[in-house]
C-alpha cells in the first residue's frame, strides 16, 4: 500500500482544550458531552456560587483589558500606560493603580451596557470581588518585572500577547491523529527572566485540580508547539482568591501524561468501549449519569469487594512510605487486576516530581516487603506504583474473549492480547499497520509460550480454520507440540529444523510476491481485494508466521542474515498480502534481536526479561526485569508502554466456539 492511500485511511479526530479538560476529570463525562449532547457535562462536581459570571468576566473585562495592553492602537492603552508608571513602590501600589483603571475603564463601561443581561445584584457584587482577584494577581506578576515599570510605553507590547487567541496541534499515535484546540485567557512574558506564563481565570471554587490544571497545562503544550517556548502556568480562582502556579519545569515532567489523555480521548470519539471511568469515585456520587453510567459505556472491572482490604491496605502502606521518604503525594485510588494493584498517587507539583518518586523503587521495594522493584509509570494524570496481589488470580482465554467483546475491532485477523488494570482488554488486529508483525521476548517461565499458542487459538477464533494458515517453526520442539493435528497448518505440520524452516520462509516470500504481481494485476492493494476477483474454492488464506526462539535459526552467520533478510521481506511488505510474522525469543540480547529485525516488527512484546539491558532492547525502556512472570508483559513499539496480564489457552476452546 502507497504511503498516500496509508494517509488516506489514517483516523483523524479533532477535540477542544476543554473536551481533554473534561476527559481528564472523566472520560465517560466526556463520552456524555459528545456522544449525548449534555452540554452540563461539565459542570457536574464543579462547586460555585452560583452566581455563573464567567463569560461576562472573560469576554468585557479580562479579554477587553489584554486587548488594550497588547495593541499599540487602542485607546485604553495609554491609561494602562500611566498606571504602571506609578507601580515603583511594588505589587500593592501597582494593585491600586490597575484597580483603578479596570474601575472606570473597564467594569464601570460594561455595568452601563450590560446590567439587565448581566442579571440579579448578588451576580454583579460576584463579579467585582472576582474581578478585584484578578487584578491583584496581575499587579504581583507585573510588579516582579522591573523594566516594566521603569519604561511601560516601550515594554508593554514584548508583555502581553494578544489573548484569546487560536492554537493548534496535533498528535499521532497507533490510534490516528487528534487535533487540538483552543483560545487560551491570557499569556504574558517576562523579559527580564525569558519565561512565558499561561494565565487561566476559573469563576468557580478550587475543589478539583483535576481540570483546570489539565486545561492549562495542554494550553502550554500547544504554546510550545507553535512557538518552541514551554511557559509556567498560573490558574486564578476568582471566587476565593487562590492560585495553583506550576513552574516550567514542572509543566515540563507532567507533559509525560498528555499522550495517555489523547489516546483516550480518541478512544471516546471512536466509541471504543468500555470507557474508563473517573478515577476520583467522589465525583460519581455527584453525577446524574451514574444509574446508567455502565450501561452506556460499558463495566470497568474494579477491586471486588473481597479485594478491597488488601488494595486499601496497601495503599496506606505506600502513602506511609512515600511521606517518611519526604515524597509529597495525595491518593488517587487503586485498581485490582488478576496479578497486581496499581496504586495511584499523584504528587504535590511544588514539592514532588515523577523522577523522584520513580528514582525511589528501591527503596519502595526494601519498605514495603516486596520481591522486587514496583513498576512506578506516569499515567493519565496520575503516577501508578503497581503491587503484586499476595494471591494471583487466574485468567483463561475465554473469558478474556467474552469480556473483550465490545471493544473487538471488525477485524478476521485480531486477537485478544491480555487484560489492562482497568479490566480492559487489548486487541491486536494483524490489518493495523502498527501491529502487523509482532516481537516476542521473555526468558524461561515467562510465559512466553503460552502467550504463543493463546496468539493461535484467538486468531482461529477470529478467523476461522479456512481463513487463515499458520506456519509454525519450533526449533526446540516443546512450544506447539499439541498443535499438530490443527487442519489450519501450513504444511500439515509443525517445523522443527533449521533447513526446513528457511526453505519454508522462503517459499512464504515467492508466496507474497506472487500475490502482489496478482494485485497489481487486478489493480488492487490489499488481500480483501484480491480475494473479490477470486473464483469460489481460490480464495487466499491469510498466513502467520509464528517462529519460537527464532535465536537458534541465527547460529550460523551466514544463515542469519539470509534470515534478517527475510524477516524484513516479510514484515515490511506483508500486512497487505496477508503475510504476519511473530518472532519469540528468550534471549533478547542485541546480537539476536538486532537492529534491522527490531526496527521491521511493529509491535513490540516484552514478558519478564533477566535484566534491564534485556528490556531496552525490546522496548527501548527499562521495566519488563521487574514484570512478575506468567503472562506480565509490557507491550510497546509506536506507542505508549501499556501493561497487559496474558491469559491461558487450551486447544479444547477451538471445539466450543463462542464467536
Amino acid at each position: 500500500m502507497n504511503m498516500k492511500t496509508m494517509r488516506k485511511m489514517e483516523k483523524k479526530y479533532a477535540v477542544t482544550v476543554s473536551d481533554l479538560a473534561l476527559c481528564q476529570r472523566c472520560p465517560r463525562l466526556l463520552a456524555y458531552h459528545i456522544h449525548k449532547g449534555e452540554e452540563s457535562a461539565w459542570r457536574i462536581g464543579i462547586e460555585g456560587s452560583g452566581q455563573a459570571y464567567g463569560s461576562f468576566f472573560h469576554k468585557h473585562i479580562a479579554q477587553a483589558f489584554f486587548e488594550a495592553a497588547s495593541a499599540p492602537g487602542n485607546p485604553l492603552r495609554s491609561k494602562i500606560v500611566e498606571a504602571l508608571r506609578g507601580g515603583h513602590d511594588g505589587a500593592e501600589s501597582l494593585s491600586r493603580n490597575l484597580e483603578w483603571v479596570v474601575r472606570d475603564y473597564f467594569f464601570a463601561p460594561f455595568l452601563k451596557k450590560y446590567t439587565v443581561r448581566c442579571g440579579n445584584a448578588e451576580r454583579i457584587m460576584a463579579m467585582a470581588a472576582g474581578t478585584n482577584l484578578w487584578v491583584r494577581a496581575m499587579a504581583a506578576f507585573l510588579s516582579a518585572i522591573p523594566s516594566l515599570c521603569n519604561d511601560p510605553e516601550k515594554n508593554l507590547s514584548r508583555i502581553f500577547f494578544k489573548p484569546e487567541q487560536k492554537l493548534q496541534a496535533t498528535c499521532q499515535s497507533q490510534r490516528g491523529t487528534l487535533q487540538v484546540g483552543g483560545c487560551y485567557d491570557a499569556l504574558l512574558f517576562n523579559p527580564d527572566q525569558a519565561e512565558a506564563t499561561i494565565f487561566e481565570f476559573k469563576s468557580y471554587r478550587r475543589s478539583d485540580l483535576t481540570g483546570p490544571l489539565s486545561q492549562a497545562l495542554i494550553y502550554a503544550w500547544l504554546v510550545r508547539e507553535a512557538t518552541g517556548i514551554l511557559p509556567a502556568i498560573q490558574v486564578i480562582y476568582l471566587e476565593e482568591g487562590e492560585s495553583d502556579t506550576l513552574s516550567a519545569d514542572s509543566v515540563q515532567g507532567l507533559m509525560a501524561s498528555l499522550p495517555a489523555l489523547f489516546d483516550t480521548a480518541m478512544d471516546i470519539l471512536s466509541l471504543r468501549t468500555p470507557i474508563p471511568a473517573a478515577a476520583d469515585k467522589a465525583l460519581c456520587s455527584s453525577c446524574p449519569f451514574e444509574a446508567d453510567c455502565d450501561g452506556d459505556w460499558g463495566t470497568m472491572a474494579s477491586a471486588e469487594d473481597g479485594d478491597v482490604p488488601e488494595a486499601q491496605a496497601r495503599m496506606n502502606q505506600l502513602l506511609g512510605v512515600l511521606a517518611d521518604l519526604g515524597l509529597s503525594v495525595t491518593g488517587e485510588g487503586y485498581n485490582v487486576g488478576p496479578a497486581f494493584i496499581r496504586l495511584k498517587v499523584k504528587p504535590d507539583p511544588r514539592k514532588t516530581t515523577v523522577a523522584r518518586i520513580m528514582n525511589r523503587a528501591d527503596d519502595l521495594q526494601v519498605q514495603m516487603q516486596l520481591g522486587m522493584p514496583p513498576l512506578i509509570q506516569a499515567m493519565e494524570g496520575y503516577v501508578g506504583v503497581d503491587i503484586p496481589r499476595a494471591e494471583r488470580k487466574p485468567l483463561t482465554l475465554d473469558e478474556l474473549i467474552q469480556r473483550g467483546q465490545p471493544s473487538r475491532p471488525a477485524s478476521s485477523a485480531a486477537f485478544p492480547l491480555g487484560m489492562a488494570v482497568d479490566g480492559s482488554i487489548y486487541w491486536v488486529d494483524l490489518t493495523d499497520p502498527n501491529m502487523s508483525s509482532i516481537l516476542v521476548g521473555g526468558m524461561s517461565g515467562s510465559g512466553k509460550s503460552v502467550l504463543l499458542r493463546s496468539i493461535i487459538i484467538g486468531l482461529l477464533f477470529s478467523s476461522g480454520e479456512n481463513g487463515i494458515r499458520f506456519l509454525l517453526i519450533d526449533p526446540k520442539r516443546v512450544t506447539f507440540s499439541d498443535m499438530r493435528g490443527l487442519s489450519a497448518l501450513q504444511g500439515g505440520d509443525v517445523i522443527y529444523g533449521v533447513d526446513e524452516a528457511m526453505q519454508s520462509l522462503k517459499t512464504e516470500v515467492e508466496e507474497m510476491e506472487q500475490r502482489f504481481q496478482e494485485m497489481a494485476d487486478l489493480g488492487v492493494d490489499t488481500l480483501d481485494g484480491l480475494n473479490a476477483h477470486a473464483q469460489t474454492g481460490t480464495l487466499r488464506e491469510r498466513h502467520v508466521v509464528i517462529i519460537d526462539e527464532y535465536a537458534d535459526l541465527m547460529m550460523d552467520r551466514v544463515a542469519a542474515r539470509e534470515l534478517e533478510l527475510l524477516i524484513q521481506r516479510i514484515a515490511q511488505k506483508g500486512r497487505a498480502a496477508g503475510l504476519h510474522l511473530i518472532l519469540a525469543t528468550q534471549r533478547p540480547q542485541a546480537k539476536v534481536v538486532t537492529g534491522l529485525i527490531k526496527s521491521n516488527l511493529q509491535l513490540h512484546i516484552a514478558l519478564k526479561v533477566a535484566s534491564r539491558t534485556n528490556s531496552q532492547i525490546i522496548l527501548d525502556y527499562g521495566g519488563a526485569q521487574n514484570l512478575l512472570g506468567y503472562g506480565d508483559m509490557l507491550v510497546g513499539g509506536g506507542m505508549g508502554l501499556i501493561r497487559l496480564q496474558g491469559a491461558l489457552a487450551d486447544t479444547g476452546m477451538l471445539e466450543h466456539r463462542t464467536f
